[in-house]
């Protein structure tokens, strides 16, 4: 093919120089491989140009991944009955290539299916993986799909619906490493780390970061398990300590880049596991998260999607007949949320009074949720009820495209907290900053706000805080926010109460009726 440019660098094999013509054809210059080879064919192509190469270079690595990319996709449509659809084929690449990396992906596009498959695809090559999911409930939906997708001994799994013997029998086969597969909650990881220490994966997928960030420490935790120690995991902290100082004209350039050699030399003499982070938001914060960043060369960032078939529709709030009027006019399939405004006696009240209208409804909260989200999957239930809660069984813990068609919030899904601000959020705290900001209009809101999603630290938090209380001490301040559109402030026998829209399970909660799955998106 007749060369009209000459591109330095570029060769996928010795990284020299090569023409536009090899190139365009998919192949490495004519020093490496003299005969020119075209084939329609992708894999064919790579495994014939393989065959041919005069010398060895950076094309192994590109033969690796696209042969472990063909044996992926063959056994993933063997498995699940369809190939995997183009990010599911993007994220294989990558753990071919050996990169750790984050997925951020709207609800039901394929996150956790993806997991569970390449897990049995590692797995059944002798690897060893590790799956941490929000709930209960996530952790018997993952163990029945991979069980129902591939029947193998070394699937273990550990929750809290499981008798007491298979229980006994769980806690002890994870003690001894007898599995290569194995699931449980982010909170079996934090309370039970003393029976997975020691153990050293291949792979971890941690579905769900919001959940798994309840507790900091699970990334040590998870990090241990990939085989960094506890002293580089200590160093890597203090090189994210040093970089926030150097932002501030204050850090040490020669710590940082002594720290760095030290975690370099670290992974280029051990051999660490990978680790897939997946979330629907990627808000992760705080300064432990940038340990992903320094030991495993990736950050949990954000974006924004529009992957969802969701009908948006509001209805001024009317009672508990009128969630009854909806259901009956959408028929089966549905969830039903209740905002934390109203507590756990609406969802009893909506349940009772949907069941006497002859709809099969059940509770999705408690001791009660397993048992009757299982009978809901079966098509003996219609309807579940349960509480707006962003970690709550029904937000999170459900993956059924072929049950759920569609959501009914009774409710907005809100936050309240007082002046004290307790248990309140960074993320909740930086909101209420830049409400704020709009009615006081001072800079240092701006910059208070934008440090608290950055790095979230503590001493961050505490700032945020002071700053809050002592504009909401102001009456003029908390007169202009009685009026701000995007909040609520409510007077209470206990003093002033701050209410905030809580979005995030609003997009979790509704994302459980648009899923995807072969046939598209529900």
């Amino acid at each position: 093919m007749e060369a009209k440019a000459l591109f330095e660098n570029l060769c996928p094999n010795c990284g020299g120089e090569i023409n536009d013509g090899r190139l365009r054809i998919k192949n490495p210059c004519s020093v490496c491989l003299p005969r020119e080879i075209v084939l329609n064919d992708f894999f064919a192509l790579v495994e014939e140009v393989k065959r041919n190469l005069t010398r060895e270079g950076e094309y192994d690595v590109v033969y690796r991944v696209i042969r472990g990319l063909k044996e992926f996709s063959s056994f993933f449509e063997r498995l699940v009955g369809n190939k995997p659809w183009s990010a599911q084929r993007t994220w294989a690449k990558r753990l071919f290539l050996g990169k750790s990396f984050s997925i951020v992906a709207p609800t039901g596009v394929g996150k956790s299916l993806f997991g569970v498959v390449f897990g049995l695809y590692a797995a059944e090559r002798g690897k060893r993986v590790y799956i941490v999911v929000p709930t209960s409930t996530l952790v018997k939906q993952t163990l029945d799909r991979a069980r129902e997708l591939l029947d193998r001994d070394y699937i273990v799994g550990f929750h809290s619906g499981m008798k007491r013997k298979e229980k006994e029998e769980a806690l002890d086969r994870i003690g001894k490493g007898d599995f290569r597969f194995l699931v449980t909650t982010s909170n079996f990881l934090a309370r039970r780390f003393d029976l997975l220490e020691g153990k050293r994966f291949d792979l971890v997928y941690v579905d769900d970061v919001d959940a798994f960030l309840k507790a900091s420490r699970n990334i040590d935790r998870v990090l241990r398990l990939l085989g960094f120690t506890d002293e580089v995991i200590q160093s890597a902290y203090e090189l994210v300590i040093e970089k926030f100082r150097l932002l501030r004209g204050r850090g040490d350039p020669q710590k940082v880049e002594r720290l760095t050699k030290k975690i370099e030399r670290f992974k280029e003499r051990h051999e660490v596991g990978q680790l897939i982070v997946a979330s629907a938001t990627g808000t992760a914060r705080g300064a432990r998260v940038k340990l992903f960043r320094e030991l495993l060369d990736f950050e949990v960032g954000s974006t924004r999607a529009n992957l969802r078939n969701v009908v948006n529709a509001f209805a001024p709030l009317e009672g508990v007949e009128q969630v009854v009027e909806f259901v009956k006019r959408l028929g089966t399939g549905g969830i039903v949320f209740v905002s934390t405004a109203y507590g756990e006696p609406y969802i009893d009240a909506i349940v009772e009074a949907l069941e006497k209208e002859g709809i099969r409804a059940a509770s999705g909260k408690g001791a009660e949720a397993v048992k009757n989200l299982d009978a809901f999957a079966r098509g003996e239930v219609d309807v579940l009820v349960g509480s707006a809660y962003y970690y709550g069984t029904l937000v999170r813990g459900i993956d059924l495209p072929q049950r759920v068609r569609y959501t009914v919030f009774y409710g907005v899904p809100r936050f309240k907290f007082g002046l004290d601000l307790e248990g309140i959020t960074p993320g909740r705290l930086a909101f209420l900053l830049d409400i704020l900001y709009d009615i006081v209009e001072d800079r240092k809101l701006r910059v208070i706000s934008n440090r608290l999603r950055r790095y979230g630290r503590d001493e961050d938090v505490e700032e945020a805080k002071k700053t809050v209380q002592e504009l909401l001490s102001r009456s003029e301040v908390v007169k202009k926010l009685k009026v701000h559109p995007d909040i609520i402030v409510e007077e209470e026998e206990d003093g002033l109460k701050i209410i905030i829209p809580d979005y995030k399970t609003y997009v979790q909660g509704s994302g459980r009726a648009s899923r995807m799955y072969a046939g598209g998106i529900t």
